[in-house]
């Protein structure tokens, strides 16, 4: 049984895993934890509290959409969670990449493929706000 992710950095390996239960575990993983960071910068100063908000919306949509990890615990929210915004628009469309290519290899029409090409959408949106977090 593989490792469950310890981090952001951790998380990239488990998406690109050929199992798919992995993938889908470390996509709830990167979810949660990027809306984690988007909520404890939102009222910082010079943040754009709006794109914040919105890429916690796209994350708390996405993370609905996937089963549960099979670890209780999550992870660690990182020390300067505004120096790691970068770091989670890159683990998202790591996430929309993962969840689109699981959804495309689901027979069609499928119900939970659906489900992974949205939560796939709500990745990039996510990833595309977090973009937009430089202080303004």
């Amino acid at each position: 049984m593989p490792t469950p992710p310890e981090s952001l950095d951790t998380l990239r390996p488990a998406l690109g895993s050929t199992s798919t239960t992995e993938v889908l575990h470390a996509s709830w993983e990167a979810f949660d934890l990027a809306l984690r960071v988007a909520d404890a910068v939102t009222w910082l100063d010079g943040v754009d509290e709006l794109r914040a908000l919105a890429a916690a919306r796209a994350c708390a949509g996405g993370r609905a959409l996937l089963p549960l990890p099979r670890d209780g615990r999550p992870l660690p929210l990182p020390r300067q969670p505004a120096a790691s915004t970068r770091a989670c628009a890159d683990v998202l469309r790591d996430v929309h990449r993962s969840l689109t290519a699981l959804a495309r290899a689901r027979p069609a029409p499928d119900p939970d493929g659906d489900a992974l090409l949205e939560a796939a959408a709500l990745a990039e949106d996510a990833a595309t706000a977090f973009d937009g977090l430089a202080v303004v």
